[in-house]
């Protein structure tokens, strides 16, 4: 009996040490494949690229030299624009100061798609508004161009709304680096991606708390979590962070992890877009390059860590300088600042270079356009590969200047006229006339990424804006006609091919009678334009058009004659875009270049020119447009600026008052801007009234040059009798001096005392 027992208990002892043996070895295996399974997303993500980069979209550079016009200020704010500092002793790329018309600079190097530029110190002396001379601060040397780096607009990634701007550890300032460490984990060069102390007062504070409030984690643990996405706070999460920073320390050096992290870490929201790095969230809030931010900047930054959304500047301003002076004092008493510096910037207010009016909408509107012109010349695979930059056109100056202007106008607009607030919309577009390149679009007052982009697709009728082109394909068609022809604004009935009558009207119900096709463009009347039209036929016109870029489809009706035909204001731009570059047409276009991130060139835009109309006939267009603003409908515009700029115009509105047009022209700068409300219903504003303001506040901002027609072996000036059409004689006090191509003025003399002859 005894035996049998003996035997029982060593069978059971067996039993139980084969099952500690296998329960053990189980153990071990499972240890093992954790181990391999982690180390393996480790290697998997680590060992290649550890991000898609992003495809970066960079604004113009402004380039200054010897000749250039701008005034000091003008300069200035371009520079202040640009995310520049004033100080009073420029050193530091990215700082400037300004005494009377001498500007100090040191500029930023930057890596364009010819090459690289690198960073210089410069004077540059202005006189009478022109750029007289820049030289080099330390040399004295004569320096014949400076280019300074664009700002980067927008981003494309593989990962859907995620954003960074790449930095190596020897570009981040060691102040940041340091006060990281100070701030989020102070072992970080101790220990083996686990703080065991910190741990422990983690676990004894949410022990207390009754819940986890603590982590306790390392810079370490924290990488894992933002590049994993694990935000749940359990147990189970911990330990596998725990697995994975031992893993990673294992397998990276501290300054590979640090590097990681800071371009990694986590920094809030711009829409739908997520901001990750340190480099991209000091341009997002400050309009800077990571290199050039100050201790309070640097604390700003470092401060968000611990809570992005709460801490968020923009959004929470208190909080958030709050936050920041708690990071400054413990950079302070950590010997990493002085106690002057300390003094100096706790307490004192955010200073960010985005509002949060600012932060939904900026250049999403030109980024649509950029967009949609890329994918013509990169496969939908390329897009998102990344690993290239994309330089385009857009002036910041003139794009922020467009966006202000038709928020804060349309405003006014509304509240000038009785307009319920918030109903009107509008859109932008401004071109460089010359070359096509497109200088600022705006797709609506509160435009932001993914709305409706009005500029680009909103198709509504164009009005007068047409007549221009209707006089100027009568031009083309017989030299019969010119800007002296007399047109009889009188009542008269056309008939139609199925048999009606089409019986136009003027804005005011008068006739004024013969006048010439001068008067007759610059104030816009519509009996002169429908009857010039009709005799030289409405697809003649129609013709004309397509000619110019403008794809007029479906049948033809003489009502296009005075602006049925819908036209997107993209559409508007390229028509007056080919009239304001004097007959010739080039391609509206955003981008300048597309290089790799070696500064390799991959694609470079080339201008392409195409003469659709006679330069001596377009002269003559944009000088009845020039009437149009000194004795005409646009005249509004010499409220604000000086005649000397000879600016040419046309206000364009529709049936109904549901639309309102204007485009103006410059030397250097051709605006288009419509505005109306979406649900198509009146606005009770004319082309001057609505458009023309939002126009003229958009420009009184920028730097204009005026329009020069200058002179012209092919035209010559007559003066002439406006009342006959001919030459004015003896006695004609009216007399008009008007432009004609050479051998089509009248021969005909009129002597205005007593007969012709």
């Amino acid at each position: 009996m005894k035996k049998k027992k003996r035997r029982s208990k060593g069978l059971i002892r067996s039993l139980l040490v084969r099952f500690l043996a296998w329960t053990i070895s189980l153990a071990v295996i499972g240890v093992v494949a954790g181990f391999f399974w982690i180390d393996h997303q480790i290697r998997e993500r680590f060992d290649r690229q550890l991000w898609d980069i992003p495809v970066h979209i960079y604004s113009r550079s402004t380039e200054i030299y010897p000749g250039f016009p701008i005034s000091a200020d003008q300069l200035q704010r371009r520079l202040q624009g640009l995310g520049y500092r004033k100080v009073p002793r420029p050193n530091l790329p990215g700082e400037f100061n300004k005494n009377r018309d001498t500007i100090d600079l040191v500029s930023r190097k930057f890596q364009f798609w010819d090459g690289p530029r690198r960073s210089v110190s410069a004077r540059i002396q202005i006189n009478q508004g022109k750029i007289a001379q820049i030289t080099d601060r330390k040399t004295g040397s004569g320096i014949s161009l400076i280019r300074l780096k664009p700002v980067l607009i927008g981003s494309l990634s593989q990962l859907q709304h995620e954003d960074r701007s790449l930095q190596n550890l020897e570009d981040i300032p060691k102040l940041l680096l340091a006060t990281l460490v100070a701030v989020e984990d102070r072992n970080f060069t101790q220990h083996h991606g686990i703080d065991f102390l910190a741990i422990l007062r983690a676990a004894w504070a949410n022990l207390t708390a009754g819940r986890i409030v603590q982590g306790g984690s390392t810079l370490t643990q924290q990488l894992i979590k933002n590049i994993y996405g694990r935000d749940e706070r359990t147990y189970q999460r911990k330990l596998l962070e725990i697995a994975m920073a031992l893993v990673i320390e294992i397998r990276l050096e501290k300054h590979q992890i640090l590097e990681a992290y800071c371009n990694e870490v986590f920094l809030g929201q711009d829409s739908k877009r997520a901001i990750h790095g340190f480099g991209l969230g000091s341009q997002f809030l400050f309009g800077r390059p990571l290199s050039e931010l100050n201790a309070a900047e640097i604390a700003q930054l470092v401060g968000m860590i611990k809570a992005p959304s709460s801490y968020n500047p923009i959004r929470n301003p208190k909080r958030a300088q709050k936050r920041r002076d708690v990071v400054l004092n413990i950079m302070s008493k950590d010997g990493l600042i002085s106690q002057d510096t300390f003094n100096k910037y706790v307490n004192a207010p955010l200073d960010l270079a985005i509002s949060k009016k600012r932060i939904r909408r900026e250049f999403t509107s030109f980024s649509d356009v950029v967009l949609r012109q890329l994918s013509d010349k990169i496969s939908a695979e390329g897009l998102t590969e990344g690993d290239f930059s994309v330089f385009t056109t857009m002036d910041i100056e003139v794009q922020r200047a467009a966006e202000n202007s038709l928020a804060t106008e349309l405003t006014a607009i509304e509240k000038r006229h009785g307009i319920p607030a918030g109903t009107l919309e509008g859109a932008i577009l401004v071109v460089r006339p010359d070359d096509g390149e497109i200088l600022a679009v705006v797709g609506g007052r509160t435009a932001y990424a993914g709305t409706f982009n009005r500029a680009l697709d909103a198709y509504r009728p164009i009005g007068s804006l047409i007549k221009p082109f209707v006089y100027l394909s009568a031009f083309m068609e017989d030299s019969k006609w010119t800007l002296g022809s007399l047109v009889a604004d009188k009542k008269f009935s056309y008939k139609t091919e199925d048999g009606k009558f089409w019986s136009p009207q003027n804005f005011d119900k008068e006739f004024l009678g013969n006048i010439t096709i001068l008067e007759a463009l610059a104030k816009s009347r519509n009996v002169p334009a429908a009857r010039v039209g009709t005799e030289i036929g409405v697809d003649s016109v129609a013709r004309k058009l397509r000619r110019l870029g403008v794809p007029v489809k479906g049948p033809i009706y003489p009502s296009m004659l005075l602006g049925s035909v819908e036209l997107s204001p993209m559409q508007v731009a390229q028509l007056y875009q080919a009239l304001a570059n004097f007959g010739y047409l080039t391609g509206l276009r955003v981008i300048s270049a597309i290089a790799d991130n070696s500064g390799e060139n991959l694609v470079q835009t080339r201008l392409r020119a195409q003469s659709v109309v006679p330069a001596e006939l377009a002269y003559l267009a944009l000088f009845a447009m020039q009437e149009t603003v000194s004795n005409g409908t646009g005249r509004r515009l010499l409220d604000t600026f000086p005649a000397s700029l000879t600016l040419a115009g046309k206000t364009g509105t529709t049936d109904d008052y549901r639309d309102s047009w204007f485009v103006g022209i410059s030397g250097n700068m051709l605006g288009i801007v419509w505005v109306g409300r979406d649900d198509n219903r009146p606005t009770g504003l004319t082309g001057s009234k609505g458009a023309l303001a939002v126009w003229s506040s958009m420009m009184r901002k920028l730097n204009l040059q005026p329009l020069e027609l200058g002179a012209s072996h092919s035209i010559e000036f007559v003066e002439i009798d406006p009342k006959t059409g001919f030459k004015a004689g003896v006695g004609c006090n009216d007399g008009r001096r008007i432009p004609f191509v050479k051998g089509t003025a009248p021969k005909r003399v009129t002597n205005c005392d007593r007969s012709d002859l």
